[in-house]
């Protein structure tokens, strides 16, 4: 069964989309991430 180049395009969109959400969220959340992780280790 072959796939239409809507589908295709469709799906290469959400795939970029997902991966530049993650490599936008991944260093936005990293400080968040070393703060608490502080804060716990430090109780």
């Amino acid at each position: 069964r072959e796939w239409s180049n809507e589908f295709r395009s469709r799906v290469a969109g959400y795939l970029i989309t997902g991966i530049t959400v993650l490599i936008v969220s991944v260093p936005a959340g990293l400080p968040l991430v070393a703060t608490i992780s502080l804060a716990y280790t430090v109780k």
